[in-house]
């Protein structure tokens, strides 16, 4: 629209006298501006609906989304991120969304399709990254962020995996020192499976030990009665 290119004062007074005679108000025009992207979302959703994939091809090699990244449709690339469309996807120049993005400075396209796993520091078949087909400067300052946010993932997860390593290694070195007295430990719990074991092998279970003491005392008291039992009487000595 005129009164979005336009940067003289003058020139601008007369347009917006001119959109205000006409009835045309700033809604108005947001809903004009979105009007593209609201009728791209609409056939997006009928597409999926019919059963047709999101992620067609141009001649060129390009998809929606790659269309959606260049015109910031940020509602369409959001729907085609969520149905599965990659976002890694390269047209026959290499271009990524992402770079589609970047040349034509739409910074919250790039970040939404770097949070879907877009490469940031991708690179055309000319050897271009995002941030070397950038000439706007709010748009470079994002690149920079999700370029730095995305070298910390890196080192955090090189760390932890490091980390894992080195546990590893530690674990194979001390495990040879580690002490065996706990299996030998006659309180511990392989000691208690160790005794029972024994005992279950020569015959001698608590069981079979207590019967055996129960049935020692039995003869023991029947050997005493016996005994009362065939004891003589008293011998008297002296004249029939």
């Amino acid at each position: 629209m005129p009164y979005d290119i336009c940067d003289d004062e003058a020139t601008l007074d007369v347009i917006e006298t001119e959109m205000a005679s006409r009835g045309i108000t700033q809604a108005y025009i947001d809903e004009q501006r979105g009007a593209a992207e609201k009728q791209m979302l609409d056939e997006m959703k009928l597409l999926r609906q019919e059963g047709e994939p999101l992620d067609a091809r141009q001649p060129d090699g390009s998809t929606y989304l790659h269309v959606a990244a260049a015109n910031g449709y940020y509602d369409v690339a959001a729907f085609l991120l969520r149905c599965g469309v990659s976002p890694c996807v390269r047209d026959n120049d290499l271009w990524m969304p992402v770079h589609a993005a970047a040349c034509w400075a739409q910074p919250d396209l790039i970040e939404l399709l770097c949070e879907y796993g877009g490469d940031i520091n991708a690179k055309t078949n000319n050897g271009e990254t995002p941030l070397d087909l950038c000439e706007d400067s709010t748009t470079r300052a994002v690149i920079v962020t999700v370029q730095q946010q995305e070298a910390r993932k890196k080192r955090l997860a090189f760390g932890v995996r490091d980390s894992r390593r080195q546990s590893r290694k530690r674990k194979k070195f001390e495990s040879p020192q580690q002490p065996t007295a706990n299996t030998d430990n006659p309180f511990s719990a392989r000691g208690a499976i160790r005794r029972l074991s024994l005992r279950d092998r020569s015959g001698m279970t608590l069981a079979r030990l207590e019967a055996q003491k129960e049935q020692t005392d039995l003869l023991r008291s029947w050997s005493k009665e016996d005994v009362s039992n065939n004891r003589p009487e008293h011998l008297v000595f002296g004249p029939f």
